[in-house]
């Protein structure tokens, strides 16, 4: 819309400017032809410095945890709604750890930063799967049951499917790649014009109106090698400990550009990121530890507490 308002106040102002110079000897028809071209540029400036852009940055700090004994990769302990995310990331660890042993012992960093990315895009096939996601819940005899369907129409919408997005985690070098499944949907569905691009530790979701950014530190921000649960530190034969816990922080940045922050889909398109920003918070929430935490196991599902 911006650029039509640019267009049309060029071109208004070339015309007045073409009429003001084709009656310079009218003294009020120029005097009237100056007032409505600064009139036109005054508002020209009210609109271009009226925009700005629509920044919304959150973070989070994300912890993997490695068993070299067991061969191990994971959150040390998962949330009982995270028990598709360590569902996923077991099956996948194991398979790298058969394929690539070597990848535990003298790759744990890159390891842990590419399982952040895989699980991250299989969280959104699993649960982001459709941007215009419509939520209910039912209340059953039980409880309460939650669920969650498709709206957007695929001809409106930009349709990856899971073979482009393990193609595009390929071309990133991310060693899951050929683990990535999305089990739960074969595409995810996306404001149309958008385009994914995947990095080695980033995901952009790039769209004429908006660019949306989950990075992870190309670095860990902290190492302990010492068991989470246990709180202490192993040394297995070959020297190496045992265990070792990598903390990367995941910035999440949501960002409507400056030209097009009239945009008339931008309400959508921010209720869409606050649902994101909440949802992808739970996919990664490091859980409280318990207070019998050395009876547990590093990748245990927490269960209810029974009253």
């Amino acid at each position: 819309m911006i650029y039509w308002i640019i267009v049309t106040l060029i071109v208004s102002v070339a015309l007045v400017l073409w009429f003001m110079c084709h009656n310079l000897g009218n003294k009020e028809i120029v005097f009237a032809t100056a007032t409505v071209v600064s009139a036109a540029v005054f508002y020209g400036l009210q609109v271009f410095l009226g925009l700005s852009e629509s920044k919304k940055v959150a973070g989070l700090m994300n912890e993997i945890t490695i068993d070299r004994s067991t061969r191990f990769a994971g959150a040390h302990l998962y949330t009982l709604n995270q028990s598709h995310r360590a569902a996923i990331e077991r099956e996948a660890v194991e398979k790298v750890a058969q394929a690539h042993p070597e990848s535990l012992n003298y790759q744990e960093e890159i390891l842990c930063k590419d399982l952040l990315v895989f699980s991250t895009l299989e969280w959104l096939v699993w649960e982001e799967f459709d941007w215009q996601l419509e939520a209910k819940s039912f209340r059953m005899s039980d409880g309460t049951l939650g669920s969650r369907r498709p709206t957007s129409l695929v001809k409106k919408s930009t349709v990856l499917k899971v073979a482009d997005l393990r193609k595009a985690l390929s071309a990133s070098g991310n060693m899951f790649a050929d683990h990535f499944s999305g089990v739960r949907e074969d595409a995810l569905l996306l404001p149309k014009n958008s385009k994914v691009t995947i990095g080695n530790n980033s995901i952009t979701i790039s769209h004429p109106v908006f660019d949306l950014k989950i990075e992870f530190d190309k670095q860990p921000r902290e190492i302990s090698n010492a068991n989470p649960l246990t709180r202490k530190m192993e040394i297995l034969p070959n020297g190496r400990p045992r265990n070792s816990k990598y903390a990367f922080e995941m910035t999440f940045t949501a960002t409507i550009k400056r030209f097009r922050s009239g945009d008339i889909d931008r309400p959508r398109f921010e209720t869409w990121f606050a649902r994101l920003e909440s949802d992808i918070q739970k996919w990664f929430e490091v859980p409280v530890f318990p207070a019998n935490r050395e009876k547990l196991s590093l990748g245990e599902v927490l269960l209810p507490e029974k009253s």
